[in-house]
This record gives structure tokens, sequence and C-alpha cells, in this order.
């Protein structure tokens, strides 16, 4: 029996250039003779009610956007109940990489119909700010405190260049004006209680649209990696750790703490910034407790 795509495109992905795709992917859709429906989100969240609505009629959803519209998608109430897929056109595709997906429309396309469903694990976050309100939020890829947060906030106001260059520029805006503070992390057989940098969580390798943040991360293995860069001068960050980051290479410095965990819980004694997969929890931090939800979502990949 022929499969049924959903294909749910958020257009302002990618910086806007998502929606001006829409045209090729129908094309590249109707080459391939599918029975399919393209329906384009709206505002955030969407996703949500899109699948909501038709987890009963499609057997693939297959999202078009980036790193943002993949969070959205992950957050969905039935996340769990269907098989989903991702077209990265977005301005990171960090989770993209994790699933090993390829640059253009039509090789994605490619490996959406190859239907090679990988079974991979959730990230769950459970938030306190520092005004005692709380909220939760399930990621796809990775979690960041700190720095790394206020590079993706600042990413956001970054309109004319996307990818690795959009959060480089962000992370020279931000060296400045960044404060560090208290972090108590308590993790497997891992404490830590004193000034830090940031800290980053990842199910995948990638995050800030190519750092390679936690680079020995497994998205199916059930545990965490964790990168936390402790006290530091801002400017050695940049200049020395920043670019060993990009290959992954940073973990080495005595500066930086790598660990694997199947939990993390952080306290904070300042308000930060914290991101999941790009997107802007919180700016007021003062507890986050993450967990995992191993091997939960079925979403197709381009895993040998």
């Amino acid at each position: 029996m022929n499969k049924k795509y959903l294909f749910i495109v958020n257009p302002i992905a990618g910086k806007g250039k998502t929606g001006k795709l829409i045209d090729t992917l129908r094309m590249l859709i109707n080459n391939n003779k599918l029975d399919y429906k393209i329906l384009k989100t709206v505002s955030r969240g969407h996703i949500d009610s899109i699948i909501e609505e038709n987890k009963q009629i499609f057997d693939r959803f297959i999202i078009v956007g980036g790193d943002g519209t993949a969070h959205d998608l992950i957050n969905s109430k039935s996340i769990t109940d269907v098989i989903c897929g991702i077209i990265p056109t977005g301005s990171g595709n960090d989770y993209a990489m994790t699933l090993k997906m390829k640059k253009s429309l039509e090789e994605n396309l490619e490996v959406i119909l190859k239907d090679n469903v990988s079974h991979l694990d959730i990230g769950f976050a459970e938030i306190e700010n520092q005004d005692g309100r709380k909220l939760i939020a399930k990621f796809a890829n990775s979690i960041g405190i700190g720095f790394d947060a206020a590079v993706a906030a600042g990413a956001q106001s970054i309109t004319f260049i996307s990818g690795l260059p959009l959060y480089l520029l962000s992370v020279f805006k931000n060296v400045i004006s960044y404060q560090m503070t208290h972090f108590t992390v308590d993790a497997d057989d891992f404490k830590y209680s004193d000034i830090a940098f940031m800290l980053a969580v990842g199910i995948g390798k990638t995050a800030g649209g190519g750092f390679r943040l936690t680079p020995d991360a497994e998205a199916d293995d059930g545990l965490l990696d964790f990168c936390l860069i402790k006290k530091v001068n801002k400017l050695e960050a940049v200049i020395n750790l920043l670019p060993r980051a990009i290959i992954g290479k940073h973990i080495n410095s005595f500066r930086v703490i790598y660990r694997k965990s199947s939990k993390l819980s952080v306290s904070i004694k300042s308000p930060l910034y914290v991101h999941a997969d790009g997107e802007i929890l919180t700016n007021n931090l003062k507890e986050l407790k993450i967990s995992i939800l191993q091997k939960k979502l079925r979403i197709i990949s381009n895993w040998s």
C-alpha cells in the first residue's frame, strides 16, 4: 500500500528562504508520484495541532524547516505516535546533521523516500525561573545554558546571513556584554560548584550551526553528553576555545569538562539564557533538570 505523506512547511525558516522553496518541493514530490499534501505553519507550536488533526490520515509527517521547526515537531503531544522526517532548510540545521541528511531538496527527498526509520532519543527539560515560574520542554538535539544560549538569542535578530557565520557574528556581538555566574551541576558520578562560562548538553554532536560542542554524542545511546566550560577569560574563550569547538577539539582543554550522563541537574546563582534546539526557553533561569526519553522518536534518517 502506498504511503501518504504530509509535508509541513515552515515558510519563515531559514530567514524566509523556505517559503520560496515550496514550488520546487511540490514539483519534486509530483515527479515521484507521491500521495501527499502540503501544509504551511502559521505560528510557533502550530505543528502540534497539525499532527493532532491528521495523525489518523497520513503515514509520514515530514517537516520542512530548520532546528526551530524540529523543536516544534519534537514538542508535539503525539510525537511518539507517528513516524516523521526532516527536510532541512533552516539557518543552522544541526539536527539534520545528526540525521546525516544531505544538502539539496532533491537529495533529501530521496532520503525520505528510502524510509530508513531510526529510533532516537528525546531530551526532556524541566525549568524553574528566578521568579518561580516553571515550564517543561522536549528537545531533539541540544540544550545550552549561558553563553551559547545568549548567542542563540542574538542570532535571532541577525537577518542577513545564516549557518555558522550567523552564529559566529552573534558570538562576537555577545562576548563583551556576557556575564558569567555560579553553576552547580549534578550528574551521574559528577558534581561541580563554581563559576562557569557555559554548559552545553547534546543528543546530537553539533549546535549553533555546526559547532561540535558535544562531539562524542550518539543520538540513540540513552545518554546526555555535556560540555562544561569553566571560568575562563572571555577573549580566551573566543580566540582559543571557539575555533577548536568547530572541530570538537575544545574538549581536550583543561578549561573544559566533558562527560556522559543519564540525567543532569543545574542551578544558577544569577539569571541566564537557556536555549533548546536554538529556541530560547527563558532568559531568567534558576534551576534546570534534564532527562532522556530513550529511543522514543521514530524518524527517517540517513544513518547506514
